[in-house]
């Protein structure tokens, strides 16, 4: 023993001494008592640090040591400190066999020798926890009367199974077994109970062993893990943390709290004992090395080290590079809900440097400024700096988020689902909505998708892969000498806080190291490939006046859009733009991918992280802001005026919305379909907006379909509209008879119709809602107009005397679907009407009567189709008049007064007008005005109507062969483009009344 030293490798030199006599009297006691089978009981204990059997075997001459289960000869073992609390126990099998059939093996079970697999010349390494138990005694004799014995107890019965050497393919369920039986024994044998250095007080002086320390070359070997966390896992939090630390201090100049940033750097303010030496560190990530559950080692890597002669900090005196101090801490676990394990932290009590697994290169021993400068770096961290580490909490060595990242972010699948959407069309989202839609006294809600965005960027991608100049940055980028890339298109992901996730992926490039906060010209020009870099940033809206950071690149691009064509020369009209924040964009380390620096790790690794980071915010971002590469989306707004576009909006604001929680975390794992949307709620004709609501679920994207979008106009700014056009079509089809009384000629009537009457003119004849079976399904409207009068004569002439009577009932049926036709796709609107018309005569010498219908319908349709919607006119809008039906005789001179003939007269030259309602349903076919996702122009498609009147349509992108306007008829502002082929070229079966 070395009082005042370690005893580490004397006391483990003494239980190895221990444990290799125990296998020596065993061997001995083997081979005086050994038989070629089992063992008696009686000596299977003295056996058993030499041989281990465990089964039994046949009777007789048939009886074979291959009978047992397991059978193992064992050479000296021996015992390896890990720290002070696990050792590694070594079992060496000269030779043996195992079972593989355990799970019907037995102490009296009798193998399947075609089981049975060969053991020989196998070293079997078991990790196990140990402890000491104190013996103390006083007594004159020994030392000055105070002395204390420690017994090593190994926990055998809690050893786990490390590894084999050499390997054997499929045996640990076997060995594991079997070994747990040996191990119980061997517990019980008392032979692993070993007694350590004594400790006899002699003046202050005690026995030290720390296994910890003098395990250093051991560590290797040591747990992967810590509480069930893969220190892979810990060193990837410590790495995070750390980089997000420095980047505080790259865009700042210094830490507001010089312990936020003690990971980071740190300048010596110390007053202790040694306060003569001034010292600057910087460090590299921190990184840890688990000793066991117990204890770990902490790696601090002090990447510069600067001495100065004053405290001033000018003048540096001396400067290291690429220090190590090694710390082993106290690990404790931290416990969350319902009392699992959620982190581990150290705790600063009992910390020890180790200076065996320390480095200091470039000092020299033999200088004694140097040594001073040195104990003084390790004195100050493994005093004070520790103290200031768990001040902020630093100790805490992983944390698991409580919103736990349920998939890695597949960048490539997540754009594939985004462009290409879930197969099949599933209509049932339209369906609730037509059942609870609620515009909550907006007059336009539409909602953008994150695929529309995704594929805006896909486009703009491609669009600038082979261009070079500085619009191209959305695909390559060079900033002078210090850092060019080429990239893939960003992906963007919205959340439920109001924040999107944007990811930028790089396919390689290459970028020179940071220096003093700045770009590097005398850095060496490192290549990099295969980066994913993921931000998380505000969704903010602008008017184009005001957005900040664009540049004239900016004004290039957004003059050559749709929305700057279709509404930039008209000075009534200003555009809002939701954009992305690129400004105060925040890092996101758990959606970030940087295996390829990660595979070669070097001591600039960290380094080319945190410059990819800085270049990517700090001068990439603003050239994407100053070309617009950050607009999601262009909202035209006009001023309030007497006569505006139809669905013009002269106020908009924008949320986020999902059904669902949807996180930074959890994004990746929640379906397409539910993904969060940019819902933009619109106002028109100058009315205020009123009170934003908690948005409901169904302003969601139908599920298994392609989804860009929705737009939903409310009841108020469309359907009153297309019931006022209706009114015009119950007025040309509504008839009304005119008595011009008698004369010697016959009765004399007249047919006319609504719009041509004097009086009936001056009131629009309304539709009028209506309830009954079937509510659920459509929106019924009707109108009625019933004229009922009777005419008496008396007199001389050719007319007989007596009482001429006229009956006229129009009856007009509308019928709006709350549903889509799952089959084709169309929304039908259906309007028929029907007329009866009588007349009648009763004379005292005459009695006749005739009368006749009329009925009609015709629908109109809103087919949905890859070039957008169409409206065309189905069924028979051709009256079909049913032949009279006559009762009597009726007179020669009453002839011009029968129903038939006067309809067929009447309708020759009477025509319904559906131009109005045409007009206002063919505002939906071509390109939709009121927003342009990612600049782009959409159409509609997938019409239908809310219970409450609203009108619900979802986006799609507007195929080039539209985009061909006629140069005689440009767009009107405010309104759909028209292609150059009529519509109503399209329409089948058209025809008027």
């Amino acid at each position: 023993m070395c009082f005042g030293e370690n005893n580490a490798t004397h006391a483990a030199y003494l239980f190895n001494a221990q444990l290799g006599a125990h296998w020596d009297i065993a061997s001995q006691c083997l081979k005086r008592h050994g038989s070629p089978f089992k063992p008696d009981e009686r000596y299977q204990r003295s056996f058993s640090l030499a041989q281990f059997r465990f089964g039994s075997h046949r009777d007789g001459s048939q009886a074979s040591i291959e009978d047992m289960m397991f059978s193992a000869s064992f050479r000296k073992p021996s015992l390896e400190f890990l720290c002070n609390h696990d050792a590694v126990l070594r079992l060496f099998i000269e030779e043996g066999h195992y079972n593989l059939n355990i799970t019907r093996a037995s102490d009296q079970s009798v193998a399947d020798k075609a089981s049975n697999r060969a053991l020989k010349q196998v070293e079997i390494a078991l990790r196990v926890p140990f402890s000491f138990k104190a013996i103390r005694g006083q007594d004159s004799k020994i030392g000055n009367g105070l002395h204390t014995y420690s017994v090593l107890e190994l926990g055998l019965l809690d050893a786990v199974l490390i590894d084999t050497k050499p390997t054997i393919p499929d045996a640990r369920p076997a060995l594991t077994f079997y070994l747990s039986q040996y191990l119980q024994l061997l517990h019980n044998s008392g032979q692993t109970v070993l007694l350590s250095l004594p400790d006899i007080a002699r003046d202050g002086f005690r026995t030290e062993i720390d296994f910890s320390i003098a395990a250093s070359s051991s560590v290797a070997a040591s747990s992967g893990n810590v509480f069930g966390i893969a220190v892979d896992d810990i060193n990837e939090y410590l790495t995070s943390r750390w980089c997000k630390v420095s980047m505080l201090n790259i865009y700042s100049l210094g830490f507001p709290d010089a312990n936020v940033g003690s990971i980071v750097e740190y300048r010596n303010i110390w007053t202790g004992k040694k306060s003569d030496v001034y010292f600057h560190l910087n460090f590299g990530a921190p990184r840890v090395a688990p000793l066991c559950d117990k204890e770990a080692v902490l790696y601090l890597s002090l990447d510069e080290v600067s001495f100065y002669p004053n405290q001033d900090f000018i003048g540096v005196s001396r400067t290291y590079n690429d220090w190590e101090l090694a710390i082993i801490m106290s690990l404790v676990e931290i416990r969350g809900e319902g009392g699992k394990v959620t982190g581990a932290k150290f705790t600063f009590k009992g910390s020890r440097f180790v200076s065996g697994i320390s480095r200091f290169p470039g000092f020299d021993s033999t200088n004694k400024d140097a040594v001073r400068h040195r104990d003084r770096v390790i004195e100050f961290i493994s005093t004070e700096y520790l103290g200031i580490l768990e001040s902020v909490q630093y100790n805490i060595i992983y944390e698991q988020n409580t919103e736990v990242l349920t998939s890695e972010p597949d960048s490539e699948d997540d754009l594939q689902d985004d462009v290409g959407g879930d197969k099949g069309v599933d209509l049932t989202p339209w369906k609730i909505a037509a059942d609870r839609g609620e515009m909550f006294g907006f007059d336009q809600i539409m909602t953008v998708s994150h695929s529309v965005i995704n594929a805006h960027f896909q486009t703009l991608w491609a669009g600038n892969v082979f261009d070079n100049t500085n619009d191209a940055s959305i695909s390559r980028w060079t900033y002078q000498e210090f850092f060019e890339a080429t990239f893939k298109p960003i992906t963007v992901h919205f959340l439920s806080n109001g924040r999107a996730v944007i990811l930028i992926r790089i396919n390689e490039g290459t970028l020179k190291l940071f220096k003093n906060k700045q770009p590097w010209s005398q850095s060496e020009k490192y290549k990099f490939s295969t980066v994913q870099v993921a931000f998380e940033v505000d969704v903010k809206m602008s008017t184009h006046s005001a957005m900040p950071g664009v540049t004239s690149r900016w004004m290039t691009r957004f003059e050559s859009s749709n929305a700057f064509k279709d509404h930039g020369k008209n000075s009534n009209v200003t555009f809002n733009h939701i954009y992305l924040n690129l400004q105060d964009a925040q890092f996101v380390r758990e959606l970030s991918r940087f295996d390829s620096l990660f595979t070669s790790p070097d001591k600039y690794t960290i380094k080319k992280v945190q410059a990819i980071l800085t270049y990517l915010q700090s001068y990439y971002f603003p050239q994407l802001v100053g070309s617009g590469y950050h607009v999601l989306s262009t909202i035209p707004v006009w001023k309030s005026g007497p006569t505006l576009p139809p669905f013009a909006l002269t106020s908009v604001t924008f949320r986020i919305h999902s059904k669902t929680e949807v996180t930074r975390m959890t994004y990746t794992n929640t379906k397409s379909s539910s993904q969060p949307v940019i819902v933009i709620l619109g106002m028109a004709g100058g009315r205020p907006f009123p009170e934003v609501p908690v948005l409901p679920e169904w302003i969601v994207r139908p599920t298994k379909t392609t989804y860009h979008g929705s737009i939903n106009i409310s009841g108020r700014a469309f359907l009153d509209r297309l019931l006022q056009q209706f009114s015009q079509v119950n007025a040309t089809t509504t008839i009304v008879p005119i008595f011009d009384g008698i004369d010697d000629e016959g009765w004399k009537l007249e047919l006319v119709t609504w719009d041509k009457h004097p009086t009936k003119r001056r009131r629009a004849p309304k539709f009028v809602p209506v309830k009954g079976k079937g509510d659920e399904k459509w929106l019924r409207y009707r109108w009625q107009e019933r004229d009922v009068w009777t005419h008496e004569h008396e007199g001389g002439g050719s007319l007989s005397a007596g009482a001429f009577g006229v009956s006229c009932i129009t009856k007009n049926f509308l019928e709006i679907p709350l549903t889509c036709d799952g089959v084709s796709d169309a929304l039908d609107i259906k309007v028929s009407g029907e007329i009866e018309f009588g007349v009648s005569f009763q004379g005292t010498s005459q009695k006749w009567s005739s009368k006749s219908s009329a009925r009609w319908d015709a629908t109109f349709s809103l087919q949905s189709s890859i070039e957008g919607l169409h409206v065309e006119i189905l069924g028979s809008p051709v009256p079909e008049i049913a032949k009279a039906v006559v009762e009597g005789t009726v007179p020669a001179n009453s002839e011009g007064v029968i129903p038939e003939k006067l309809f067929r007269n009447f309708l020759l030259s009477n025509t319904a007008d559906f131009k109005g309602v045409l007009d206002v349903l063919k505002i939906f076919e071509s390109s939709w005005s009121s927003c342009y996702p990612g600049l782009s122009t959409f159409t509609l498609s997938q019409p239908v109507f809310t219970r409450k009147g609203d009108l619900l349509f979802t986006l799609q992108p507007f195929l080039a062969v539209q985009q061909i306007v006629s140069p005689a008829a440009p767009a009107s502002p405010g309104v759909p483009r028209s292609p150059v082929v009529d519509p109503r070229s399209r329409m089948k079966k058209r025809q008027t009344l």
